[in-house]
């Protein structure tokens, strides 16, 4: 079972996925949270993490691997 964690905005956000034998891979778009608006002239429906350093928790079985990153503005 492969865990991944992270802090986003103060927040902890967790995806959990079964791994199989091999290279397994999780992409993330950077996208926190999807606002759904029926205006016309509406553009910002996606809402991504404010600039910051961030920490990337990498849970598999027993071993964790943490890894800071950053985002810039």
């Amino acid at each position: 079972m492969f865990t991944g964690r992270s802090m986003v905005a103060g927040a902890g956000k967790e995806h959990k996925m079964k791994g199989k034998k091999g290279l397994n891979q999780y992409r993330w778009n950077l996208v926190i949270k999807k606002i759904d608006n029926q205006s016309a002239y509406f553009i910002n429906y996606l809402r991504f993490p404010p600039a910051g350093t961030y920490s990337l928790h990498i849970i598999v079985d027993d071993i964790i691997m943490k890894k800071e990153f950053v985002i810039l503005k």
